[in-house]
């Protein structure tokens, strides 16, 4: 029989719930009479997606049409609307189609688990993979990783986040998540990246889609701190969003090692620093040290920290080349080029 969670989404999503019982029993298919007024068949797996993508819309705010093209959804006062072949897909899905649509993406439904994307000439293709895993093609690049990672690597690139010439280049990437962003800098002509991450979930990907991409990478399963150590972070299985001040309620100790001895050892000519909080450790670099690399990005998770940064790098040698990207009031993303 279904879970409890499954039997309290059949009743707020269902008019005749009840039907989950025959499709567990019986299996084969029954007709699902949705409280939305949709009226479809089902069999049980496909009947488990829908009211868990319904549950998800109707706490989102989406209001679903049934047309003759498929499904119309609306988000109220939210400005997002878009055309959709099936619903037999996951919340996470949607999640992702709706915030690309938000950004101003368009888009092909390919199958129930596969979409076409479009925005200012960049052309992808994703696809979910399991409830939360997806992988992403565009061009010669593929990526697998869950939503954040996808959403991550296709805000980035149409942003212009890591606009630079890495042709050639050596680029330590400390907070590499799940290796979007190392991809990104092989795909550019980096010769060779230098990956600090700390979380063993997020390793896996890393693994991966340096495998896909054919990439050699220097790999490193630690994050950055003023010294050698362990540290107890707060996080979800696979989320960018972690660090000492997260409120989740898993805890992972991790190692730590020195930012200054990282520098020091990489030989890097560009280091991507985004780290959650981390970046703090950089204030405590000696100007010497800093001034081995070149150009730095540099993605800051308050305004103090911010501003201490781009004090530090302009004692010790460096001016900013870019505006900074604010992407909210607390993150901003700097660029710092070493002066001769």
């Amino acid at each position: 029989m279904g879970t409890i969670t499954e039997l309290k989404k059949a009743i707020n999503t269902t008019k005749n719930f009840w039907i989950l019982i025959p499709l567990r029993i019986f299996h084969g298919t029954r007709s699902a009479h949705f409280r939305n007024g949709i009226e479809t068949e089902l069999n049980i797996s496909e009947y488990l997606i829908v009211i868990s993508l319904l549950e998800y819309l109707r706490k989102e705010g989406f209001t679903i049409t049934k047309t003759i093209q498929g499904y119309f959804l609306q988000k109220i006062n939210g400005g997002i609307s878009f055309q959709t072949l099936s619903l037999v897909a996951t919340p996470a899905v949607f999640e992702l189609v709706s915030s690309l649509v938000s950004q101003g993406w368009t888009f092909e439904q390919n199958n129930d688990m596969s979409y076409y994307f479009h925005k200012n000439g960049v052309d992808c293709l994703v696809q979910m993979l399991d409830d939360n895993l997806f992988s992403l093609k565009l061009r010669q690049v593929e990526i697998i990783g869950p939503y954040d990672s996808i959403w991550i690597y296709l805000f980035e690139i149409t942003h212009g986040v890591y606009d630079w010439n890495f042709n050639g280049k050596v680029v330590l990437d400390v907070g590499g998540f799940c290796g979007e962003t190392a991809v990104f800098f092989a795909s550019q002509g980096a010769k060779k990246v230098i990956i600090y991450e700390p979380v063993p979930e997020h390793q896996k990907f890393i693994k991966e889609n340096m495998i896909r991409n054919n990439i050699e990478a220097e790999i490193h399963e630690e994050g950055i701190g003023e010294k050698d150590g362990t540290e107890t972070i707060r996080c979800w299985e696979v989320n960018p969003g972690f660090g000492l001040e997260r409120k989740e309620k898993k805890e992972l100790k991790v190692k730590i090692r020195s930012v200054t001895d990282v520098i020091e050892t990489s030989g890097a000519d560009i280091g991507k620093f985004d780290c959650e909080g981390a970046e703090a450790s950089l204030l405590n670099v000696p100007e010497s040290t800093l001034r081995k690399i070149d150009f730095y990005i540099i993605e800051t998770h308050s305004l103090q920290i911010r501003n201490a940064i781009v004090d530090k790098f302009s004692k010790s040698g460096f001016k900013p080349t870019r505006a900074p990207k604010e992407s909210s009031k607390k993150i901003s993303i700097l660029y710092f080029e070493k002066e001769l």
